[in-house]
């Protein structure tokens, strides 16, 4: 059918032509491996994209940067052709280049044949191979489909489901490397995350509220594939060296400056102290549970607000309070760094009446010495409904508003 279709002149250009048997050959690949019909169809596209000998018809460039991408580029000529045809691995990376220039990036022929390919790779045990096809395809991505494209997150979800399983524990025995060998992969995918989320967050402030409410979902798995990272990244920290504990937790740093938010206004602070969280869309990878108070340690250290507040007004101890795993160490970590126990959300709740008759994780004289006398004033100003409004410094203000 494809054969006959390209015979028609009248509808089919010389440069569809040789797209058309390009992407047959790639086709066959995946259906039945016969490499000689694939070489066979690409030789002949060849042939059309040449004229007298000179490349008249060239292929559409992938947009591409960097030296890392030198191994990801279609073959141009016969020889180079040539010399590809009974390695049947660089003709496997040949066809998913043929499908991402031909049916672009965000197909799904794409996205699962690049997914499978990496899988292949990794239950082989070459994760770098399989991390390096990832990392092009999320690249490729970046640069051909905007911020808000479900597409762009599809490998990050398949990165947090292998380095899940890389820095588990339970697994590292059956790997040919240890969990801190990938730190530079681990930290690599982190910085591209990050990068991400920070355009998703700037292309929905300029937005309006429809194209947000849509949206929402996308904010929120992209905030949740961040947080599956810094997880792993976190429980590598024992392994790391001083310069690798360094630029993780730079990168943290200026991703933290930036105050990403879900739908719900939590910060990563705000997730790391609730029980669990998952990817959106079934995704199945292994989830990890919150909180972890290294977790919640490490983002305080990094400059975290302990007192950012979501949507509803809730703090991150408003969230912990909900826990069952909440521990002593969790509420005196987010105390020290400057929570407040009588801090109140829009329901007037505190962090004492959300815990309600569980068992008490601080002693009173734990619970005094992070009372201070500005915290009972501001109390005492809300309780008795004194105006302080447009009277009191802003800064002092907002620090009544919370109580």
């Amino acid at each position: 059918m494809v054969e006959y279709l390209v015979s028609r002149t009248d509808l089919i250009s010389v440069k569809e032509k040789a797209d058309a048997f390009e992407l047959l050959g790639a086709s066959l690949l995946d259906d039945l491996e016969d490499i000689v019909s694939v070489i066979q169809y690409w030789k002949s596209a060849m042939s059309h994209r040449y004229v007298d000998g000179v490349l008249t018809y060239p292929k559409s460039e992938l947009n591409l940067e960097g030296p890392a991408h030198e191994e990801f580029r279609e073959v141009t000529t016969l020889e180079q052709l040539e010399a590809i045809e009974t390695d049947f691995e660089s003709v496997q990376r040949q066809s998913l280049l043929v499908k991402e220039r031909v049916l672009g990036p965000d197909h799904f022929t794409t996205l699962l044949y690049i997914r499978d390919a990496g899988l292949d790779y990794a239950n082989d045990g070459a994760f770098k191979q399989c991390i390096n096809l990832w990392v092009h395809a999320i690249e490729v991505q970046y640069f051909r489909l905007k911020p808000l494209n479900h597409a762009r997150l599809y490998h990050f979800r398949s990165f947090v489901g292998l380095f899940s399983s890389l820095t588990d524990a339970e697994h590292v025995s059956n790997w040919n490397r240890q969990p801190k060998d990938f730190f530079d992969d681990i930290m690599c995918v982190f910085e591209k995350g990050a990068r991400e989320l920070n355009l998703v967050v700037s292309e929905l402030d300029q937005s309006d509220i429809s194209v947000k409410k849509l949206n929402e979902s996308h904010l929120n798995e992209c905030v949740a594939i961040i947080m599956h990272l810094l997880v792993s990244l976190t429980m590598l920290q024992p392994q790391l060296s001083s310069s690798q504990i360094h630029t993780f937790r730079s990168a943290l740093y200026q991703l933290l400056k930036k105050d990403p938010r879900d739908a719900a206004g939590w910060s990563l602070l705000h997730i790391a102290c609730c029980r669990s969280f998952k990817l959106m869309d079934g995704f199945s990878v292994p989830v990890s549970s919150t909180p972890r108070k290294t977790v919640i340690d490490l983002l305080l250290d990094t400059g975290a607000d302990p007192c950012a507040t979501d949507k509803e007004g809730n703090t991150p101890l408003h969230t912990l309070a909900k826990n069952e795993d909440c521990s002593k160490g969790m509420v005196e970590s987010l105390l020290r760094a400057g929570a407040h126990l009588d801090a109140m959300n829009s329901r007037r709740q505190t962090f004492w009446s959300l815990r309600g008759s569980r068992e008490p994780v601080l002693s009173k004289a734990k619970v005094l010495s992070h009372t201070s006398l500005q915290c009972l004033a501001a109390t005492c100003i809300r309780e008795h409904g004194i105006p302080y409004k447009g009277i009191l410094h802003p800064r002092l203000e907002k620090f009544v508003d919370m109580h």
